[in-house]
């Protein structure tokens, strides 16, 4: 984030002759040393050098859908599932034009290459994560990191893991809450809807239409629902979709109820749940502290979402 030119080679020379010299994990002191002397006399904090820029530097890669992370959460990648797409940007956008005038830059970005959006697996096949990749992070997390990672989300407190901090928050919810339920009840089959990287980490939301996960235990189908919303958004958009959601899986004639997990649910949200449960849709209302600490105690995830009661 420091270089001052946009010479790749050098940049990667650099990087070479860093791990060369001081391995994988140099210290701080030797990272600001070198940024010093990139920067001259313009100031940076030190923070913003070795934690600020780097994360909002990697987060911004990852929404792209390119980029996955590796080692922990140290190293990125290029996202394996997209190399076709990654290819083709090399080819077609390495050389790009210095604009002068704004209406020029305004008219050229303005323009759809149809061959990109074809080219990202997305396109042609949701890129979701398979069970493989979802049972590698189940064994990768210990329950005291995902129960209180959970628990940051639901307070709004930063997390401090190298790799989740990098997954927006919403995302990190879905992501974490598949695993949560797979980690204490391992006998539920999990399916997340999220679109991830080579990684199995997720990379976007699921397609429209999708519940947030697909749960399979004994006969009944269970749809988790997520979200970081409070107060009246959370009822305008999320307890419609929810409703519709599981009104399709009803209408296939699969027996299925819905849960609805957020850090605070709102009187409106649970009021609707009441309503819509004298037609036979069953949506389950949590707050995110009591689902964990329900996950913690209980065997099934039916008695697990057991609904809150509405003066909760």
């Amino acid at each position: 984030m420091c270089w001052r030119n946009d010479d790749a080679e050098s940049l990667y020379q650099e990087i070479k002759k860093l791990r060369g010299k001081y391995g994988y994990s140099p210290s701080n002191e030797v990272i600001l040393e070198l940024c010093y002397d990139l920067l001259d006399e313009t100031k940076r904090d030190d923070n913003s050098i070795l934690i600020d820029y780097p994360d909002d530097f990697i987060r911004k890669m990852r929404l792209t859908g390119l980029i996955s992370l590796r080692g922990g959460g140290r190293f990125i990648d290029l996202n394996a599932k997209e190399l076709t797409a990654i290819d083709y940007i090399v080819q077609s956008y390495s050389s790009y034009t210095d604009f002068t005038a704004e209406e020029d830059f305004f008219n050229y970005i303005s323009k759809i290459d149809n061959n990109l959006i074809a080219s990202l697996s997305v396109y042609k096949a949701l890129a979701v994560i398979t069970n493989k990749e979802l049972e590698k992070w189940v064994k990768y997390y210990e329950w005291e990191i995902i129960k209180t990672e959970m628990l940051n989300l639901a307070q709004k407190n930063s997390s401090k893991d190298e790799i989740l901090k990098v997954i927006e928050q919403p995302l990190r919810l879905e992501f974490l809450t598949s695993l949560a339920i797979l980690k204490r009840l391992p006998n539920v089959s999990v399916k997340p809807n999220f679109i991830s990287d080579d990684e199995g980490l997720p990379t976007s939301f699921a397609s429209g239409g999708k519940p947030d996960i697909e749960c399979l235990e004994s006969k009944d189908t269970v749809l988790v629902e997520v979200t970081l919303l409070t107060g009246t958004q959370q009822h305008i958009r999320e307890s419609f979709s929810t409703h519709r959601h599981l009104e399709e899986y009803i209408a296939k004639g699969i027996k299925a109820y819905s849960v609805f997990i957020s850090p605070k649910a709102f009187i409106d949200t649970c009021r609707y749940a009441e309503f819509i449960k004298t037609k036979g849709i069953e949506v389950r209302i949590l707050d995110i502290d009591k689902f964990v600490y329900n996950l913690e105690k209980e065997t099934t995830l039916n008695k697990a979402t057991l609904r809150q009661s509405l003066n909760h």
